[in-house]
């Protein structure tokens, strides 16, 4: 038993340490406010956590973000664009932060979004925040092989965008 929970705990370090040294490259498809050209665009902005949210702040701590365009989408007076994201760093609301920061908010975001922007896409039928985890690529500590897990667009989201 103390073998299992001395791996275990091995475990963890070595996973905790690949992400303090950004070693683990972490991906996310989200639907933000506006049209993004197609090319890749990098937010290099510091956030700084205050006691009621993540802000763009030189007191913050280094953040990078890339996002990615992968479609657009023209509806009504208003247009949004499907985008990847790369994250280097983990900070909290990250992309969130970064992607209000660009003018391109996250589709219903209630703490970082745009208000009119969000009750168009509840019209529209999207019920809760656009943003998934896509993806995770890191070394395994117990084979040292570089691994990687995906995660599906979930069908509520998919069935979203299909109707725009």
């Amino acid at each position: 038993m103390l073998d299992s929970c001395k791996k275990k705990r091995s475990v963890l370090k070595s996973f905790h340490e690949q992400l303090v040294n950004h070693q683990v490259e972490k991906r996310y498809i989200a639907l933000v406010k506006n049209s993004w050209s197609k090319k890749k665009h990098t937010i290099d902005a510091p956030i700084y956590q205050n006691s009621r949210n993540s802000v763009i702040d030189s007191k913050g701590k280094d953040s990078v973000s890339h996002f990615h365009p992968i479609k657009n989408f023209l509806m009504d007076d208003e247009s949004a664009s499907l985008v990847e994201v790369a994250i280097e760093t983990g900070r909290t609301h990250q992309i969130r932060v970064h992607a209000k920061y660009a003018g391109h908010p996250v589709a219903q975001d209630d703490k970082y979004g745009d208000n009119s922007f969000d009750q168009l896409m509840k019209k529209k039928g999207l019920n809760r925040l656009f943003l998934h985890a896509k993806s995770i690529v890191f070394t395994n500590p117990i084979t040292n092989e570089i691994q990687k897990v995906t995660a599906p667009l979930p069908n509520d989201l998919e069935e979203f965008l299909n109707k725009l």
